[in-house]
C-alpha cells in the first residue's frame, strides 16, 4: 500500500539536498527556511537569487566545487552558521562582511591565500576556521578585528612560525 502526502513547501524549515548537479532556483522561494544542507553534491554554483532566504539561520555547502558566492549571499541577514568547507574559493564577496549575525564560519580546504579582509567586519564571528588553504600571513588589522573569537584554527596553512603573530593570537583567544 501506499501513502501520499500532500506537502506544503513554503512552510517548510530544513532541507537536506542529497542528490542534486544544480541546485533549483525554486528553492530559493522557500522563505520560512531557516536550515538548508547542500553536503557533497558537486555543486558549482548557488542560485543568484539566495538572498532571497532571509530567515536561513545555518547553510552547508560543503564538498562541493564552488568557485565564488553570488553577491546576493550578503543578503541572508539571519545567518548564523556557514560551513563552506572543501569547495574551491579563493575570495569572497567583500558584502559577506554585512552578515551581522554570522557566529560560526568554516573555510577549511579551499584555496584562499589571505584572510578576506571581508571577515574582519563580522562582529560576531566567535568561530573561524580556515585549516588547509594556502594562507602565508595573519594581517595585523584582522588580528585586532577578531578580538570576538573565540576559536582560529589555521592549521595546515602556509603561515611562517611567526612567534609574536602568535603570540597575539594566543592573546586575543585568552
Amino acid at each position: 500500500m501506499i501513502h501520499y502526502f500532500k506537502i506544503n513547501f513554503k512552510l517548510c524549515v530544513c532541507i537536506f539536498i542529497v542528490s542534486a548537479v544544480v541546485l533549483p532556483s525554486e528553492i530559493c522561494s522557500l522563505t520560512s527556511l531557516t536550515q538548508l544542507w547542500l553536503i557533497d553534491l558537486q555543486l558549482d554554483t548557488l542560485p543568484s537569487d539566495i538572498g532571497s532566504l532571509r530567515r536561513l539561520q545555518k547553510l552547508s555547502v560543503r564538498s562541493n566545487r564552488l568557485l565564488f558566492l553570488p553577491h546576493t549571499f550578503a543578503d541572508l541577514v539571519s545567518l548564523q552558521w556557514l560551513h563552506l568547507a572543501k569547495n574551491c574559493l579563493s575570495e569572497l564577496p567583500y558584502q559577506l562582511g554585512n552578515l551581522k549575525h554570522l557566529a560560526f564560519l568554516n573555510l577549511d580546504s579551499n584555496r584562499f591565500t589571505a584572510i578576506p579582509d571581508c571577515l574582519g567586519n563580522l562582529t560576531s564571528l566567535t568561530t573561524l576556521s580556515m585549516r588547509k588553504n594556502r594562507i602565508r600571513q595573519l594581517p595585523d588589522k584582522l588580528l585586532v578585528a577578531f578580538s570576538g573569537l573565540s576559536k582560529l584554527d589555521l592549521r595546515d596553512t602556509e603561515i611562517e612560525n611567526s612567534q609574536e603573530h602568535w603570540k597575539v593570537v594566543w592573546c586575543l583567544l585568552s
